[in-house]
This record gives C-alpha cells, sequence and structure tokens, in this order.
C-alpha cells in the first residue's frame, strides 16, 4: 500500500489557499468557506486539498459535489487527470527493478464516477441539481467533502449534506464550502460566512471564511480581470468584488422588514369570518408541507403563522395542524372559514377512485364549516401578485400586507433565497424550499381576487342605490309621468 511519504508532488497554493489550509490543519475550523468571488481558485483549492488529505490518511473517504456531471467531468474530473499524474516515482531509497521505480497513484472507474487511490483511500463526484438527488447519498458517510459552488444550494441541502460528515478514522473531517454571492443560496451563505449571524445550534469556532478574490490568483490573466471589470455595475461588484449586498438574481428584492409586525392578539368577536389558510402539500419522507394561517385586517392581509412538517403521512399532518391552530393564543384557536390548497392534496397520492385523497383526511379532521378551495397555481401572473403585496400602497404609504414577527421564520428564510428562472425570468426558479413562497402564492391570488370581487361588488350596490335615488328624485318631481308607468 502506497503512503504519503512516497510521493512528491508540489502543491501549487497562493498566500490565499495557504491561509485556508493551515485553519483546516491547526484549528477547530470543520465547516470551512472559501471564495466569495470570481476566479478566486476556489475549485482547485478545494479537490487539492481533499485529495492531499485521502493521501495523508490511507483508507479515507472524499467527495466533490457540483450541480451537473458535465461541470464535474469540465472542472474536476479531467484536471485531476492533468494535475495528478496516475505514475509517480517512488521516494524511498530502496533500489528497485527498473519495472518498480514508479506505481499506479490511482485508478479512475469511469461507470461510477470515483477516483481509488493506491492507499485504499477513495474520491467520489456526484452531481446534485436539487435536495431529491442527495437520496442516492443517503447513509453514505465521508470524512473530507467538497461543496463546490454552494451558491446553486439551498440551505436545507447543505444541511443534508453535512450529515454525512463523519468517520471512524483517527482524523479531523471537515466540509470545504466555495461560493459566489447570488443564487439561492445567498441568503445562507452569508448569514454563516459574512455576517456570521449563527443560530443556537451552531458553534462559531466550527466556521471560518476565507475571501479570495481574482487578484488573489496569479494564474488569472489580465484580459479575464478586464471582462470582470466591464461586467454592469451589480455583476461587477459582485463577481469581481465579491459584494454580497449585490444580489444577482434575487427575485423578491422588495421583501423585508417594511412587513413585519409584532405579534397581537385577536379577539374572538374580531376574527370571526376573517381568518383564512393557504396550504402546499408534500407527502413521503422528503416531503414538505407548509400552511399559512391569514387575518383580513380591513382588506389587509396579516399573515399571522406559519406551519411547516417534513415527512408527515396525510392523517398526522390534519392532526398535528388542527392541534397548532386551535392551540394558537394570538386567536383563541380560532379556525380558518376558507383554506386555499395546493390542487395535488385532490390527487397525491391515490391508488384508486375508492381510495382516499389527502384532502379527505383533512376534511374529517376539520369541522365542515371550514372551506377547502383549490388554488389557481399560474406562476407568472401569481408571482406578479406576491410582488405587488410586497409594495407600499401608493396612496396610504404603508404595506399592503403584512406578517407577524417570530411565528413566519419559514417565509422569512425562503423568500430572500428566490431566484429569477434562467429560461423564464419573470418566474420563480423551482427549487426545494419554495414550499411555502407556493402557499404564499396560492393565498394572495385568491385574497387580491376575492377583495377586486368584494370592491366591483360595492361599487355596484352603491351605484345601484345611487341609481334609483335619482329614480326616486325624478319621479318625485315628476308626478304625472307615475300614471303612464
Amino acid at each position: 500500500m502506497i503512503a504519503a511519504t512516497d510521493i512528491n508532488i508540489d502543491i501549487e497554493y497562493n498566500d490565499k489557499q495557504w491561509k485556508a489550509d493551515i485553519i483546516l490543519k491547526e484549528t477547530l475550523v470543520s465547516i470551512l468557506g472559501y471564495g466569495g468571488a470570481r476566479g478566486g481558485g476556489k475549485s482547485y483549492f478545494g479537490r487539492t486539498e481533499i485529495i492531499t488529505d485521502l493521501l495523508e490518511h490511507p483508507g479515507s473517504t472524499g467527495l466533490i459535489i457540483r450541480k451537473t456531471f458535465s461541470e464535474l467531468e469540465r472542472n474536476h474530473i479531467k484536471k485531476i487527470k492533468k494535475e495528478w499524474p496516475k505514475l509517480i516515482q517512488k521516494q524511498k531509497e530502496i533500489k528497485y527493478d527498473k519495472e518498480e521505480e514508479y506505481t499506479t497513484l490511482y485508478k479512475y472507474k469511469e461507470q461510477k464516477h470515483y477516483f481509488e487511490f493506491a492507499n485504499g483511500s477513495q474520491l467520489d463526484l456526484t452531481y446534485c441539481e436539487n435536495i431529491k438527488d442527495l437520496e442516492k447519498l443517503q447513509g453514505a458517510e465521508y470524512d473530507f467533502i467538497l461543496l463546490d459552488e454552494a451558491e446553486h444550494y439551498s440551505e436545507v441541502f447543505f444541511q443534508d449534506i453535512c450529515a454525512c460528515l463523519r468517520t471512524v478514522l483517527n482524523l479531523k473531517c471537515y466540509i470545504i464550502v466555495t461560493f459566489n454571492p447570488g443564487g439561492i443560496g445567498q441568503s445562507w451563505l452569508k448569514r454563516l460566512f459574512i455576517t456570521k449571524n449563527f443560530r443556537s445550534n451552531e458553534k462559531p469556532e466550527n466556521y471560518d471564511f476565507v475571501k479570495a478574490t481574482v487578484y488573489d490568483n496569479p494564474k488569472i490573466d489580465e484580459a479575464y480581470i478586464d471582462r470582470l471589470k466591464a461586467l454592469p455595475e451589480r455583476k461587477r461588484k459582485a463577481w469581481l468584488d465579491g459584494d454580497f449586498d449585490s444580489y444577482i438574481g434575487q427575485y423578491f428584492d422588495n421583501f423585508g422588514d417594511h412587513l413585519k409586525i409584532a405579534p397581537f392578539v385577536i379577539p374572538p368577536h374580531e376574527s370571526a369570518g376573517k381568518l383564512y389558510g393557504s396550504m402546499d402539500y408534500g407527502y413521503g419522507i422528503n416531503g414538505y408541507s407548509s400552511f399559512g394561517l391569514w387575518y383580513n385586517c380591513n382588506g389587509v392581509p396579516i399573515r399571522l403563522l406559519t406551519w411547516f412538517r417534513q415527512g408527515l403521512k396525510a392523517t398526522e399532518q390534519a392532526n398535528d395542524l388542527y392541534d397548532t391552530l386551535t392551540s394558537f393564543h394570538f386567536t383563541s384557536g380560532a379556525l380558518p372559514i376558507e383554506v386555499v390548497c395546493d390542487t395535488n392534496m385532490w390527487t397525491d397520492p391515490r391508488l384508486d377512485e375508492h381510495s382516499k385523497a389527502p384532502i379527505d383526511y383533512f376534511k374529517e379532521k376539520f369541522p365542515s364549516k371550514v372551506k377547502w378551495i383549490p388554488a389557481n397555481k399560474n406562476r407568472i401572473n401569481g408571482w406578479q401578485v406576491v410582488l405587488d403585496y410586497f409594495s407600499i400602497d401608493q396612496l396610504t404609504q404603508k404595506p399592503k400586507m403584512l406578517y407577524v414577527d417570530k411565528y413566519n421564520v419559514t417565509m422569512e428564510e425562503t423568500f430572500p433565497q428566490l431566484v429569477s428562472d434562467d429560461n423564464r425570468p419573470e418566474d420563480v426558479k423551482k427549487c426545494d424550499i419554495d414550499h411555502t413562497p407556493d402557499e404564499v402564492r396560492y393565498f394572495l391570488t385568491w385574497f387580491a381576487a376575492k377583495i377586486a370581487l368584494m370592491v366591483s361588488e360595492e361599487v355596484r350596490q352603491q351605484s345601484s342605490a345611487s341609481i334609483n335615488r335619482e329614480i326616486n328624485k325624478a319621479l318625485a318631481s315628476h308626478p304625472r309621468s307615475v300614471t303612464g308607468w
């Protein structure tokens, strides 16, 4: 078995890459962010760091993740073969026959996409476009992981990848997270590595970040830097300077604290007939469901509560949601009168026409006075409605909708992460964190139409009353015409 001491290969790191290497080798940091801008040598550092550690620790395992296989092949597989010669000269001062002066460093398994090193270590390369692709890694464990171009992934995806980081060897596990500003991962990457706004279950000593821009990479040619400088201002600040306040592609750039209000109690006589719900339904172990409780405050929708669950069966969801709503003290446990739902609740998963659909379990649990309404799932028009509700009313100079602080965390976390679809910029790119945004869209689309109908009816009634008053006035001033009628 070949050992690390048998190999003599120069590692060409720049100053920032050596700094990151020292952090991983000499500190408690196990989750290292690297890059933050274009051209900083992110991919090279990530794969080189992992391969050197795989060679240092016989029998260890590594993983490199990119969004597509073509990216894996172009940015890693071909470059590993080029950067790491397959045959290497042995360095031990022992006389060998001519045939034994060289040894095979690795074998690449084309079909399964992994490098098998001579010391028994293995480097897997896999592509994951979304969280569903993680199923192929279920139960896997790795000593070293590179999540490359992490801005393409949600925080849920990142958390699931971290669950694969564990070892039975006497070594330090770590994950390297490389990224640029923008993308669906902008929000959580900025929180963890830029602003370092850690949650109670996150230990700050486990995280660090090394910012590396194109100016830190001596291998980059001046022409590439000139092209970055020529970009429009927002892209230039993000890709050249690593400015995380220049968010590229964010769809809901008008979502913010102006929509947030403090929790408040709604007396039963005030909430009667004014509570509504919205729901996006998911089933199975990896299924996510989201429910929003809304209050109609004189035509302004206020989101009171977000209920978000994973991996529950329909009957379990119905029971859990009912218990949550009936114990919500700000509304004294009152239930919504109408709930706008994902149309899948009427169909998935249904074995035949005689079996129950998910909606049946909710109808059985909730009283019959609660009406369940299929949502209008038009995405383009729906997202435009949501954008409008996030804006300020020009007449009142107040937000068109509100949400209650501390009870809508999922909403706060997901909306800032949504980006425009690459092929349809007017649409939101589908992703694994869009469950709450989807049900917000269902509700606001329905509510806008409901309010418009109510206003139209009110105007009609006012017009009808006005016309009747004019007729009565005319009849009073022309009594002769009465007999003619």
